[in-house]
């Protein structure tokens, strides 16, 4: 078995804004992990700075004042085989990210194997990220993990 987790990281500061929400989680294949969701929901106005985390896997946050990095906690690590990492992926689904543009170009994943952390611009060529609508994405990560 090994574990694993992920974390949304701000790239450039960020604005947040009351009810903007953020959901993580992992999928094997298109079958959702529940146990790995994690959502974070804002309800006022604050900056996120650069490189700290806006949503994790594995936790849930609600923000009714701006997050310092303290108060960032970090993603909650699940167990998976180590035959189903290659078929990984993580599902973001929030309603502020609607642009897949924005999301490559603001945003990189923190993922962590075991003692293992892997820091993944979402811009960088080897990185594919889907979109499957409006603040719906996918980012296969088998290849980044195994």
């Amino acid at each position: 078995m090994k574990y694993i987790c992920a974390e949304l990281i701000t790239e450039t500061a960020r604005e947040a804004h009351p009810r903007d929400e953020y959901h993580l989680e992992f999928c094997h294949g298109d079958i959702p992990l529940p146990i790995s969701a994690g959502s974070c929901r804002y309800e006022t106005i604050c900056t996120i700075l650069p490189q700290q985390i806006l949503a994790a896997t594995g936790r849930n946050e609600v923000f009714t004042s701006c997050p310092d990095r303290p108060q960032m906690r970090q993603a909650i690590p699940i167990s998976v085989h180590e035959n189903d990492l290659s078929n990984l992926q993580l599902r973001i689904k929030n309603n502020r990210i609607l642009d897949h543009a924005e999301l490559i170009h603001g945003f990189s994943l923190r993922l962590r194997r075991d003692e293992q952390v892997l820091s993944l611009p979402l811009s960088q060529p080897d990185v594919k990220v889907y979109w499957k609508g409006r603040g719906d994405f996918i980012i296969p990560l088998g290849k980044h993990l195994v």
